[in-house]
């Protein structure tokens, strides 16, 4: 018999729990307004960790996976989807200067510019190695799961674009032996009586 007739297919769990946390080295360098020239710069070094990055529990980044081990927190913690390591920001303003003797007319038309600008560099986001299918055996609705990175190896060719990916450094995916006293059975379902 059905727990409940009323119920026709499957009940999946949301579980809210997680964590993140972020920590960052900020300095800012600045020089005023002197001399028709002002300029600013600013370095932030950080790194942004949790446990699955997403919107929503069922809707995570691409780089995060809905259907990692819940139970293990360990199991999911990583880099954010959105770290970026470092950002270096420039910014600056010249107040061209107009010579004295273009006469009064001359200055008015061709004086009095300005020329700034911004530059941005930053590192990217992290990136994350699936494998397809169902390594793992959760039968849940993710068709992939995180490869194993195996010990003494180069993730990455640094140089290579086509191959930048080392594929070789990755096997299947294996549950820790950590995680065996999780994944004990219910041994009370069979003797329990319902309370009433």
């Amino acid at each position: 018999q059905e727990a409940n007739p009323n119920i026709n297919g499957p009940i999946q769990l949301s579980y809210w729990g997680g964590d993140a946390l972020y920590d960052a080295l900020q300095a800012t360098l600045s020089k005023r307004f002197s001399h028709g020239f002002q300029a600013q710069g600013s370095f932030t070094w950080g790194k942004n960790i949790d446990t699955g990055s997403a919107t929503s529990i069922p809707d995570p980044y691409q780089n995060s996976l809905a259907g990692n081990f819940w139970f293990c927190t360990a199991c999911r913690r990583g880099l954010s989807d959105f770290n970026i390591a470092k950002t270096l920001t420039i910014n600056y303003i010249w107040d061209i200067p107009t010579p004295n003797n273009w006469g009064g007319i001359a200055s008015h038309a061709l004086g009095g510019w300005e020329v700034g600008g911004i530059l941005t560099a930053h590192t990217g986001v992290p990136v994350t190695p699936l494998m397809g299918g169902d390594p793992l055996g959760q039968l849940n609705t993710v068709s992939q799961d995180v490869p194993n990175r195996l010990t003494g190896c180069s993730p990455t060719n640094p140089g290579n674009v086509a191959n930048y990916i080392n594929v070789s450094c990755f096997g299947p995916p294996t549950a820790p032996a950590s995680m065996s006293a999780q994944c004990a059975p219910f041994t009370d379902a069979a003797t329990s009586a319902p309370r009433g």
